[in-house]
């Protein structure tokens, strides 16, 4: 009971800690400028109540009713202040049911290793939307494990109509019931998760939302350049200072970015480079019925998913973070589940440092790129440390996946 308390006690402070950070110059300055257009979001449809003639939306119907939310709680104020508290009320809020969720699921430690992964990934959390799909996705992927296809899919098609991400998971359970022959329970579960996506965008459709809007925010994150941040600007910007190629930067579309050698397909084709390694794991799973559903499988489809993404934002981390404290491992193996979740929180940290704390003097640093940026160093350090925590993470996956094909 007392270690209980003690460890509510530490996530308490842990929640004073990134609220704190949020009110502070240092990082709010970069992370309330996407708090901006949620709140013209919100008051566009709270002004109107409808949709129509929305133009240069960015955000799925899903985000979109979130903004809505918070702009109903502080009461329809239009001062960008209430707003931003609103943001940040709810998502503590979310952090904290996220606490309880995974203290009531997770082993003994599963809430410290949580506390400690929420405090290293920061206050940018608070300002965005990541905890409302992060939470759909852990009751889906439970309720999953409790065999319930139809609603896991129902949970998971709610957070699909937020963020895309979770559509990844859905070949899992799918592909569990195909291989056990439930055909009956498998179009259900697809009739489920078309439910779950159809909910949030058939009412903003009822709203006035508009089909060209709708494609619009679809297409949005298929034409962004590749980040500065990410795996692919670890590898392409050493090649350019090296050769002395200039980098053709082209922000747009919400990024810094750059195009790789100044060829425009470059961006296509990384659109698209993690599904070879994620399908080689779906395939994996194919014909394995020993747990299928453990935790560490959401968190090794999707830490590959985000790491090849062309553009790597820091709260996109989160998608997969989240479930390590979840995740089962070997007695005799235990220390190395903290070592990772260590380094998960020192990978974390080191991107919190890059953004938003010096990511003003990153950018400054381009584009001539004289001698070697120290947050160059940062930032490849924290790519090199998520390689080979996520590496050694699909390792492990992939050896409990060739145990249980020895036992049967």
């Amino acid at each position: 009971m007392k270690k209980a308390l003690g460890e509510m006690i530490l996530v308490g402070l842990i929640l004073t800690v990134l609220a704190w950070q949020a009110s502070q110059a240092t990082w709010q300055a970069h992370l309330q400028v996407d708090v901006v257009t949620f709140q013209q979001r919100a008051m566009y449809f709270l002004d109107n109540f409808s949709w129509a003639g929305l133009s240069g939306n960015e955000y799925q119907p899903g985000a979109l009713w979130f903004f809505v939310g918070v702009g109903w709680l502080v009461a329809r104020s239009e001062v960008f202040e209430m707003y931003r508290m609103g943001v940040i009320a709810v998502n503590l809020a979310l952090l904290a049911g996220h606490y309880w969720l995974i203290r009531k699921w997770g082993g003994k430690k599963a809430g410290v290793m949580f506390g400690w992964l929420a405090l290293m990934v920061g206050p940018i959390l608070l300002y965005r939307f990541e905890l409302l799909v992060s939470g759909l996705v852990l009751i889906a992927w439970r309720l999953m494990q409790k065999q319930r296809s139809g609603a896991a899919a129902f949970w998971l098609g709610l957070a699909t109509a937020v963020k895309v991400y979770p559509i990844v998971l859905l070949p899992v359970g799918l592909m569990e019931l195909g291989r056990e022959k439930k055909w009956g329970e498998m179009i259900r579960a697809g009739g489920m998760f078309g439910l779950g996506i159809w909910l949030p965008i058939g009412a903003w459709f009822l709203a006035g939302g508009e089909w060209e809007s709708f494609w619009t925010a679809l297409k949005f994150h298929g034409l962004k350049p590749v980040g500065l941040e990410g795996v692919w600007a670890s590898l392409l910007l050493p090649w350019h200072m090296v050769t002395g190629v200039p980098l053709a930067l082209t922000p747009g579309y919400g990024v810094h970015g750059f195009t790789p050698f100044g060829v425009e397909i470059w961006r296509r084709v990384l659109d698209w480079v993690w599904l070879p390694p994620v399908g080689l794991l779906w395939w994996r799973l194919r014909r394995k019925r020993n747990e299928e559903v453990e935790w560490l499988t959401p968190f090794v489809l999707l830490a590959i998913f985000v790491f090849l993404a062309k553009v790597m934002n820091p709260q996109y981390l989160w998608w997969f973070v989240v479930f390590w404290p979840l995740v089962e491992w070997k007695e005799s193996r235990r220390d190395e589940w903290w070592l990772i979740g260590g380094s998960l929180g020192v990978g974390l940290l080191l991107t919190q440092i890059m953004y938003p704390i010096f990511y003003t003097d990153y950018l400054n640093w381009f584009p001539e790129m004289a001698g070697v940026s120290p947050l160059l160093v940062v930032m490849e350090s924290r790519n090199v440390m998520l390689a080979t925590v996520i590496g050694w993470a699909v390792y492990r996956w992939w050896q409990r996946r060739a145990t249980v094909l020895i036992a049967e």
